[in-house]
């Protein structure tokens, strides 16, 4: 109605060690920007990301787009292994049970797993770029018109719900480590007052020690 809003945020109910959010620098992922070195070094970095997770666990890429979804499936190191499983919009809900129930290693890569998704059993994703909407329809023009910061306020809000999705519960046994790969993520973080205070985006320029499952 045109009125004052009030705003209230509680501390998130699971530990943060269970939860860490590494940002590993790569690349920035823009569509605009990146040149096809840079997406081959991308690539490059998920595979050593597949690596590190080891044969006991499954894994889960976001890719943002199915375009770089095929770009992953075609040119990385394991696309003859058997590990990478992918969906088509019209499969997703079957794919993704599916992929819960499988033996790992196993790696999921998706476009579309933002909200909505349980996906406990998964211990290790990839947020491969921040997910930018491309901003080209009218609906989104007119919002960048009536305020330039909502494209980032709704990218910083999925990209926190992303980083949700393999921690579903307080129990230690549920850990879920979340590894950015979109230099973006420097920049966009600065902008803290679009993100919880609980959330927060550690920089790794190695990468962490895997764990023992």
């Amino acid at each position: 109605d045109g009125g004052d809003a009030v705003f209230a945020e509680w501390p998130h109910p699971f530990r943060r060690e269970l939860r860490p959010v590494w940002w590993v620098p790569t690349i920035r992922a823009v569509e605009s920007r990146a040149t096809p070195e840079d997406w081959a070094f991308w690539v490059s970095r998920i595979d050593q990301l597949i690596s590190r997770g080891g044969d006991k666990t499954l894994g889960l890429v976001h890719t943002v787009s199915y375009k770089r979804a095929r770009l992953v499936l075609d040119t990385s190191e394991w696309r003859n292994d058997g590990i990478l499983v992918t969906h088509e919009p019209r499969d997703t809900t079957d794919v993704v049970a599916n992929f819960l129930r499988l033996a790992p290693p196993r790696v999921l890569v998706s476009p579309v797993l933002v909200t909505g998704w349980d996906l406990g059993a998964i211990k290790w994703q990839v947020i491969g770029k921040l997910p930018f909407t491309s901003g080209n329809d009218a609906v989104s023009r007119a919002r960048k018109r009536y305020d330039p910061d909502l494209g980032l306020l709704f990218a910083l809000q999925d990209f926190c719900q992303t980083a949700g999705r393999i921690v579903r519960g307080p129990n230690p046994s549920d850990y879920g480590e979340t590894f950015v790969i979109d230099d973006s993520v420097a920049w966009a973080m600065k902008r803290r007052e679009f993100v919880p205070a609980w959330f927060f985006v550690e920089r790794r320029n190695t990468l962490p020690a895997a764990q023992k499952w």
